[in-house]
Order: structure tokens, then sequence, then C-alpha cells
């Protein structure tokens, strides 16, 4: 007897007998779970009224912290849950419609694309110059094809990033408050 004929037989044993196994994979889809917030920010005199804002809502987060320090009134928070593919098959099993898987599909490649190419032709190199400023034609179908990577910054990258956005008075007094004094 195989491991899954006994785990079916031991599930069969234990719920009364409502066990069977698909032949269809349970990894060709999973589904995602997030927690959104629409929220409205309170009028000043003299403003018009606020659009109304929408983000992800979690325990701690800007728009969390928003909401808890009453700077923004929250209106309604919903969990969306979104199936997602995991495999080929797995798209048809959620998009029947071969146009919308087309439609679906072109979307996310021109996005791709798109990001490929912002950060090609944003290139600097070390002097601070553009790298591909002699560059009129651009075949960009091998972008396709090539795997994203993720770019993963260092803490100080972070760091970096997030400084050198402050404002100056903002730095200068968090610098301050860690006891670095410019």
């Amino acid at each position: 007897m195989s491991v899954t004929d006994e785990l079916v037989e031991s599930a069969n044993a234990e719920l009364g007998g409502d066990v069977a196994v698909s032949n269809e994979s349970p990894l060709d889809t999973v589904t995602e779970t997030t927690t959104y917030s629409v929220y409205k920010t309170p009028v000043k005199e003299g403003d018009k009224a606020a659009e109304p804002g929408f983000g992800v809502y979690k325990e701690g987060n800007k728009l969390a912290a928003q909401i808890a320090a009453g700077e923004v009134e929250e209106v309604l928070r919903v969990q969306v849950t979104v199936p997602y593919a995991t495999t080929v098959a797995g798209i048809s099993k959620l998009v029947k419609d071969e146009d919308e898987i087309v439609t679906i599909f072109n979307n996310g490649a021109t996005s791709k694309v798109t990001t490929r190419l912002r950060s090609y032709f944003t290139e600097k190199n070390d002097a601070g110059e553009f790298v591909h400023v002699g560059e009129s034609d651009f075949d960009a179908s091998d972008f396709l094809s090539e795997p994203m990577k993720r770019k993963t910054l260092t803490d100080t990258q972070k760091a970096v990033k997030v400084l050198k956005n402050m404002p100056a008075d903002a730095l200068r007094e968090a610098l301050a408050q860690m006891g670095i004094v410019l």
C-alpha cells in the first residue's frame, strides 16, 4: 500500500469516508488574503471634502498607525482573498476565457518590460552619468524571458534611501536624537 493510500485510508477512518485523492495538482493555484482599509482624512476648515483613500491595512504599518492616531478616519476594513496561478495549468483553471488570459498576460508583460526598461535606461555609472544615452532603438523581447530579480537593499542602503529624502531640519533632529551633532 502506498503512502498516499495509507493517508487516504486513515483520513477516511477519521472522517467517515469523505476523503478522496484528486489527480489535479493542489499546487496549480494558491490564494492570498490581504486586508484593505477605505479611509477619509478629516476636512480642515476651508478645505474641500477629501477624496476617500484606499490602502493595505496591516498591524504596525503606516496606515494602521494613522488610523490609531486619529489622523484618518477608517470607513471600511475588508479582507480580500485573491487566487493566483502557480502553474500554467492553474491559469486556465482560474480564467476560462482564452482572450482574457491573453489580455492578463499582455498586461503583465507590459508591466515587466516597463519596469526593466526603466531600470536599464536610468542606469548610471560610477561618475553618475547615464550609461545607455546613445541608444535610440531597443528590442525588449529578451526582457520577457529573463527571470525578474528582486532587488534586496542592505540596511545601510535602506537608511540612506530614507535619510536622503528627509528635510534637512528633520534629518538634523534625528541625528541629534542619536547623539550625532553636525
